[in-house]
């Protein structure tokens, strides 16, 4: 009987890019097996689904991003979560999926709920130290919780109740195999570098898929007070985000389509800006000293390549989980990594600047 893989992942290259490579070593180890990929919306869940020819099917499932202190939009998600809940039923029975696999997201709730109820194995990954609402909320339907750090096991609980035994370390699922450490063949990342200079240093900035306008701001404002002499020995790759533009940079976007790049030139910097690309291995290899926050995905795939690194982990209202995914990172690679607070950053900029310049050599 051909088995069936549900995989459900949305929002961001951090959900969708590890279930996406969890799929495709399940549709491995299943031949002749058939992946459904069930994601949001949005153009970037799309543009990244759109390459991997193992998925059969994508479906799209319409849910309104949920922000806990806008209580009046309350019943509009909780109507929106029951319809895919009910949708969701009409495909578990239909395609009757053998395993469902996510990577979080208030998404997954009512297919993984569906999937449980009429018998299909869910397994989640939890790829940061801290586990988000979503999988709490999922681990009571879970057979097995997969992650990458050893600490996540304390923190798997739900109401007082401790679902820490159904944890199994694993490997980040990571996008690239070990040939990626080396600069081979004509890559569009390849011959975006071909005007890099090699006596130069490469500064690689990573916002994410959706961009980080604190680390746009800071590294711009290093370079507005950089001395000649250190522009003229740097050069910058800088993935800038899909919606990380402050209000004066949409209005300089108004008169000057490509903003970014005009920067650089201004500055004589060799620069590739990008919001989102597929295959950035050549960009990591390149790099001399990357810049990023402390999503699991990103600071992985810079251990992967063994890259020197400042991490600036984000700390919101919501959430400060990237503070322990970079406690954490620190402990397994403290030769690679450095970890400087976001509000150091805004109130000690130098600290950051020193940091660059001493990484760089």
């Amino acid at each position: 009987m051909q088995k069936t893989l549900f995989a459900v992942a949305s929002g961001s290259g951090g959900h969708i890019l590890p279930a996406l490579i969890a799929a495709g070593k399940w549709h491995k180890q299943n031949p002749g097996s058939t992946v459904i990929f069930c994601t949001g919306t949005s153009s970037l869940d799309k543009k990244i689904l759109s390459s991997y020819p193992f998925i059969n099917l994508v479906i799209n499932f319409k849910l309104d991003k949920f922000i806990p202190k806008k209580v009046w939009l309350y019943p509009k998600v909780f109507l929106q979560v029951f319809l895919l809940f009910m949708k969701s039923l009409s495909l578990v029975i239909k395609h009757k999926p053998k395993t469902i696999i996510s990577t979080g997201g208030l998404i997954a709730i009512p297919l993984c709920f569906a999937g449980r109820i009429l018998g299909s194995r869910i397994e989640i990954y939890e790829l940061n130290v801290v586990p988000g609402k979503a999988v709490k909320a999922l681990m009571p339907l879970a057979h097995v919780i997969y992650t990458p750090f050893l600490a996540t096991k304390k923190y798997c609980r739900l109401l007082g109740v401790d679902f820490g035994h159904r944890c199994r370390m694993c490997d980040y699922p990571i996008r690239f195999d070990a040939g990626a450490r080396e600069l081979h063949g004509e890559t569009s990342c390849s011959i975006a570098l071909a005007n890099f200079e090699k006596t130069r240093k490469t500064i690689f900035l990573l916002g994410g898929s959706q961009g980080s306008l604190m680390l746009n701001n800071a590294l711009k404002n290093f370079l507005l007070g950089a001395s000649k002499n250190i522009l003229q020995t740097i050069q910058i790759i800088h993935q800038t985000g899909e919606s990380t533009r402050s209000p004066r940079e949409v209005q300089e976007a108004a008169a000057c389509s490509n903003y970014w790049p005009n920067f650089y030139q201004k500055l004589g910097i060799p620069a590739i800006t990008f919001s989102y690309h597929e295959n950035v291995k050549d960009f990591y290899n390149q790099a001399d000293l990357i810049i990023c926050r402390a999503g699991a995905g990103t600071i992985f795939e810079v251990a992967f390549f063994e890259k020197p690194c400042i991490v600036i982990p984000l700390v919101a209202s919501s959430t400060s989980h990237q503070i322990e995914n970079a406690c954490e990172i620190v402990k397994q690679y403290p030769h690679l990594f450095t970890v400087i607070e976001q509000s150091t950053v805004v109130s000690q900029p130098t600290v950051l600047y020193k940091t660059i310049l001493q990484k760089l050599g």
